[in-house]
């Protein structure tokens, strides 16, 4: 399997357990999510953040847990899906950088290491690529 694939199923993977991370800290601290804004680099984020998500937290933590789920599907899938995938991975790792989480340096590289995934390209799904292997 090329690196490009490895790394593709790396950040399928990812996005599928920050789906289900995230479903299961909503479950048991959904406040969680409101101390996010303190540590916010922007003070348009911090305003964004208690007058936008905080009054709407529950339906924005359901979209991001399908929003999450469909990144990972599509990365793994092949074709335009992959790079739909990680265009919306790319976006979505450029939009944590302000909110800090670990310095954000993390978010930057993300992106950047999803930034050149997509000049690859994807004819066959990560399981496609499973089942060519086995024997």
């Amino acid at each position: 399997m090329r690196l490009a694939n490895v790394t593709r199923l790396g950040f399928g993977l990812l996005y599928l357990l920050g789906a289900l991370f995230n479903t299961m800290l909503a479950a048991s601290y959904p406040q969680g999510y409101l101390e996010v804004a303190n540590s916010a680099l922007l003070p348009v984020y911090k305003d964004l953040w208690r007058v936008v998500v905080a009054p709407h937290l529950p339906v924005l933590l359901v979209l991001l847990i399908l929003f999450e789920f469909s990144i990972g599907v599509l990365i793994l899938s092949k074709g335009l899906g992959v790079k739909l995938g990680l265009l919306g991975g790319l976006l979505f790792n450029l939009f944590l950088v302000p909110l800090q989480f670990v310095g954000g340096m993390p978010n930057l590289l993300l992106a950047a290491i999803q930034a050149y995934l997509l000049t690859k390209d994807y004819r066959t799904t990560i399981l496609e690529l499973f089942r060519r292997r086995s024997p």
